[in-house]
């Protein structure tokens, strides 16, 4: 990991660049970046525009972003601790929402100011201030009732209370809203502000604690999260939803420790269930599809394995998430952005062939070629989602006989040769189309019947610059045909030789392998090397 300095020996070394060496402002923040940078240094969070020209040293200003952080926390609870707090008599909620819109609008404009505001702890100083939600009655809301029952007129006191309350629900969840937007646009890229990432070595380990994986702090922030969620207040309201989500699924992602101690906090249940609560909210549906298909990635490099594969047995065993799933796409399917989110999510989930049936019992299929045919000739993007569901599901092979059977292999190439000049459409349409092949002759005659031969070397020769294309492309190629050889003149005609060996030019690493098993099984010339015979070298 990279090594970090403070503000102030960063500052330090631009005031010497200016005093002792006579540079220019300007010049002595250049020096000293290009200087920590050489070394190796990372100054993700540093502000290097705070002392320009040294009238904010001598002022004592400081960023604007950096007031507005310092005046949350006082108005919160201790930084450190990342809990949620409420029920202080002074406070003011318009000035606090009005400081966290301020502090939020400085932090999406500019990378600099996020990282800075990060580095300062910044989301903690947030979660600081949003209202409490383990007691309802109390906080903002239960203050503002009490006054306006201060000596109210006799018989009135419920109706005074009632009409305190229902304004301050509202403002509460507001409040909500914006802070958790906030915090989403603080974690954006910088997923380690919620667990730092030196707890990410015990991770890996089975015996592992929470505390160790994520810290102390890091599971107050994974509590003041959750407990925006799933308060009473918060997970009615579909815009603390759909903030609080976002903020999660960025917590989680290329951050394995993150992902644990959120799905140890029980993410999985809340997000099955908010798509079930908020089922008509597109931009809730949306964000929790989204979160949940986070949960099952594998993509932090700074850990030797991570737990995947277990998230995902959780959510379809534990949750029951595969027709929770297929339920939410049936409802959203003419929706082409949260049918798209649906679907990506849905193909992370048959990691086992009993999953595969279980997704085809519960209607997934049907309803995968349904949004395949509805949307075959608007987007694009569900085009792609929907080939790689079916990739997924054509690992087991009844579902593999029986997408055809249920006419998926012509929908799939009338709605991927579309799109043939998309390099992702034509990866997914390429991978699924290998898989639907796969020792399956009747799928393989299928294919070569609705052009899947033609389509597969317009692909290659569409992308011959995107080896993922051309890989999947020549194991389709070889899979349609190493089981029916009838079938080779077919491919052959259509150019096969001619891409196959671009490929074994362009991509010998990433697409040898398949490339050579394709002109080796169309019964072309392919060089093979005996890379061992199993002779000992004499001595």
């Amino acid at each position: 990991m990279a090594r970090r300095i403070t503000q102030e020996t960063f500052d330090e070394a631009v005031k010497e660049n200016i005093e002792d060496l006579e540079m220019e402002p300007e010049e002595a923040v250049e020096d000293a970046v290009t200087q920590f940078e050489s070394q190796g240094v990372d100054l993700s969070n540093i502000d290097k525009t705070l002392r320009l020209g040294g009238s904010a040293e001598s002022d004592g200003e400081a960023h604007p972003a950096l007031v507005l952080v310092n005046e949350l926390k006082a108005k919160g609870a201790t930084p450190a601790a990342g809990l949620m707090i409420g029920g202080d008599s002074d406070v003011d909620v318009g000035d606090i929402v009005a400081k966290l819109e301020a502090l939020g609008e400085l932090v999406s404009k500019d990378k600099d100011t996020q990282r800075l505001v990060g580095a300062h702890d910044g989301v903690s100083a947030v979660l600081a201030v949003l209202p409490s939600q383990e007691h309802p009655e109390a906080g903002i809301a239960e203050t503002k009732a009490e006054a306006a029952e201060t000596d109210p007129p006799a018989g009135a006191a419920e109706e005074a209370a009632a009409a305190a309350a229902a304004p301050n629900t509202l403002t509460t969840a507001e409040m909500l809203a914006v802070g958790l937007r906030v915090v989403a646009a603080l974690l954006d890229g910088q997923p380690d502000l919620v667990c730092p990432p030196p707890g990410l070595a015990s991770g890996v380990d089975e015996m592992a604690s929470m505390e160790q994986l994520a810290g102390p702090a890091g599971l107050a922030r994974v509590a003041g999260l959750m407990n925006a969620l799933r308060g009473p207040v918060g997970r009615g309201e579909p815009k603390v939803q759909a903030a609080g989500l976002t903020a999660v699924w960025r917590a989680c992602l290329k951050h394995e420790g993150n992902r644990q101690a959120f799905v140890h906090a029980g993410i999985v249940s809340h997000v099955l269930g908010t798509i079930e609560q908020h089922a008509d909210e597109r931009v809730v549906v949306a964000e929790a599809a989204h979160t949940l298909r986070v949960l099952t990635f594998d993509d932090d490099v700074r850990v030797p394995f991570g737990k995947a594969h277990d998230t995902v047995k959780a959510i379809v065993t534990e949750h029951d998430a595969v027709p929770r799933i297929t339920q939410a796409l049936q409802v959203w399917s003419a929706d082409g952005s949260v049918s798209r989110e649906l679907l990506l999510t849905m193909s992370r989930l048959p990691v086992r062939s009993e999953y595969c049936q279980s997704l085809v019992d519960a209607g997934g299929l049907d309803a995968v070629l349904g949004c395949l045919d509805a949307h075959a000739d608007s987007s694009p993007g569900v085009v792609q989602a929907c080939c790689g569901v079916l990739r997924a599901i054509a690992g087991n092979d009844d579902v593999r006989k029986l997408i055809y059977e249920r006419g998926g292999i012509s929908a799939l190439l009338s709605a991927a040769s579309r799109y043939a000049k998309q390099a992702a459409v034509a990866e997914h349409a390429c991978a699924a189309l290998a898989a639907l092949a796969l020792r399956n002759p009747v799928n393989c005659a299928a294919i070569a019947a609705e052009g899947g031969p033609h389509f597969l070397i317009q692909c290659m020769t569409l992308h011959e610059d995107q080896p993922k294309v051309v890989k999947h492309a020549a194991r389709a190629l070889r899979n349609i045909v190493s089981r029916s050889p009838d079938l080779r003149p077919a491919v052959i005609d259509e150019g096969a030789e001619r891409v196959l060996n671009d490929a074994l030019r362009r991509h010998p690493k990433a697409c040898g392998d398949d490339a050579k098993a394709a002109l080796r099984d169309l019964g072309l010339k392919v060089e093979l090397k005996e890379l061992w015979t199993g002779a000992v070298k004499p001595k």
